[in-house]
């Protein structure tokens, strides 16, 4: 079996956690041991290892204490449901989602919804075409095919709800669709070079370096190189976008503002989880590296 050393990636922001994380923790495991899917005590400790608390504390520091025991229910089903997709989550799914709609507005709940729907349709679509053979052999393409499959889209919303701001229409000022598409680029980058190791071990290799590798002829430990450089530069793309914004009439606004630093807080917290969390590294506890940052709203 091939195995890599974690990556690491350049680290711009800093690591801002919700003051909440602890108690949402302990409450959020016992829920999970009474009511989610796990048939063995030790695929509940693996489970309990990967710490999908901790994820959703630093990726949406600004959650309330409910909000954020949701999140975590959102990242620990989304996740697992990568490795699983047995019905046997289906009911958890439900409590959460009706738990997040009781305090929540129908108007960012409907998009919320849609932003699933289409990642759930590009994945089906994306499933469709490797079966069929279709498989992306070049940076270009795998990235349009990538951008379905994601579900960045989903996490902006959730940044939305985190915060208590409602974009809505703003998002399709020109500004804004070019800092969402930077964001998702960041993402797939960062995402795809941090799974890379765990995607080896499994033997799947449908990833940005491994077509990186393919594209390219290089071996995997150079594609991890041009992946890392990828992500700088697709990081700094956002900045550069997200500095449009600010210049702009829209940068007056304090919920602009406020996404924008939640969009970086998200990749922030990413890096972090998934560069220690056991999902990803195979060890059998997860260990934090970076010191976090407690959360404290800004202007």
């Amino acid at each position: 079996m091939l195995r890599m050393e974690m990556p690491v990636l350049d680290r711009s922001y800093p690591v801002r956690q919700s003051p909440h994380y602890i108690e949402v923790r302990n409450c959020f495991h016992r829920w999970m041991d009474a009511h989610g899917p796990h048939r063995t005590t030790e695929s509940y400790g693996s489970f309990v290892a990967k710490d999908y608390a901790y994820l959703a504390s630093v990726a949406f520091p600004a959650c309330d204490k409910r909000t954020l025991r949701e999140f975590a229910g959102i990242c620990a089903t989304m996740t697992e449901r990568d490795d699983d997709w047995a019905d046997h989550w289906n009911a958890l799914i439900a409590e959460i989602w009706t738990g997040l709609a009781s305090h929540t507005e129908p108007r960012q709940m409907s998009r919320l919804a849609a932003a699933i729907s289409a990642y759930r349709e590009g994945c089906a679509e994306h499933e469709r075409k490797l079966i069929q053979g279709d498989i992306p052999q070049d940076v270009g393409t795998y990235l349009i095919s990538r951008r379905l499959t994601i579900g960045q889209l989903i996490d902006h919303v959730l940044v939305e709800i985190s915060l208590g701001v409602d974009l809505g229409d703003s998002l399709a000022d020109p500004l804004m669709i070019e800092l969402v598409r930077c964001d998702v680029e960041r993402v797939i980058a960062c995402q795809d070079v941090l799974s890379f190791p765990k995607e080896l071990r499994d033997g799947d290799q449908e990833n940005l370096v491994a077509v990186i590798a393919a594209e390219t002829g290089c071996t995997y430990e150079e594609a991890i190189t041009q992946a890392c450089v990828f992500f700088k530069d697709a990081n700094a793309r956002t900045d550069r976008a997200a500095d449009a914004v600010l210049a702009s009439e829209l940068g007056k606004r304090r919920d602009i503002r406020q996404f924008i630093r939640g969009l970086n807080d998200f990749v922030a917290g990413l890096i972090e989880w998934t560069s220690c969390s056991s999902r990803y590294t195979g060890e059998k506890t997860s260990v934090w590296a970076t010191p976090t940052v407690p959360y404290r709203p800004e202007d």
